[in-house]
């Protein structure tokens, strides 16, 4: 585990998982194509879920970070406006290699597109952090729909507003505005560009 100053992370640390984290999907010391910096590992899913205690850690990889891959959870049944791809990428493969019971073909990992490529800080920084083509604004609806964040579909800003006391103090992203958080809280109510029934359709045209 990890204490912030938020609250207590469950990180996996082994050495696989490390490597790859560091070396392959980020762009930290000693990954080929540059960057600076190091994860300690990857973070588990500490999502409040209800019902249930709140910061539950849960035997899945974190999704505000590795959305995408198989072993995070899907959005919650309400939230069915969603086309989420999931894979098996090289982060799980990883894992299983670190557990010493499998032996483990790296070649077949699929690519994890959310996050690829970008500096060590986007697993461990805020999403308010994140690069622009990550963020969204009002602008883009559910009628009005712009690129998701890997340009291969369309998508939607996943904006919703919850109840009063649904979204912990510290997942709050818009000062005093308390009430509004993304649809997935599994991401740490964070506002992103949500893949759209339509996706896999080319945003460029």
């Amino acid at each position: 585990t990890i204490n912030t100053s938020c609250r207590k992370l469950a990180v996996i640390v082994t050495p696989a998982v490390k490597t790859w984290i560091n070396t392959h999907q980020f762009l930290c010391s000693g990954n080929p194509a540059g960057g600076s910096g190091t994860i300690e590992g990857a973070e588990l899913e500490d999502a409040n879920i209800s019902p249930g205690p709140p910061d539950i850690v849960l035997g899945l990889w974190e999704k505000r970070i590795y959305r995408g891959e198989v072993m995070t959870m899907l959005p919650p049944l309400t939230e069915d406006f969603s086309d989420e791809l999931q894979v098996v990428s090289g982060l799980t493969l990883a894992a299983f290699e670190d557990m010493g019971w499998y032996r483990v073909n790296k070649d077949m990992g699929a690519e994890l597109r959310w996050g690829k490529g970008q500096p060590c800080k986007f697993a461990t920084d805020d999403c308010t952090d994140w690069p622009a083509r990550y963020k969204c604004d009002g602008s883009v609806t559910h009628t009005n729909l712009a690129c998701s964040t890997d340009f291969t579909s369309l998508g939607f800003c996943n904006k919703a507003t919850w109840p009063a006391g649904a979204i912990p103090s510290k997942f709050v992203w818009v000062s005093g505005q308390p009430l509004l958080g993304g649809s997935d809280p599994l991401m740490d109510w964070c506002f992103f560009k949500e893949e759209a029934p339509v996706a896999h359709t080319s945003c460029l045209w």
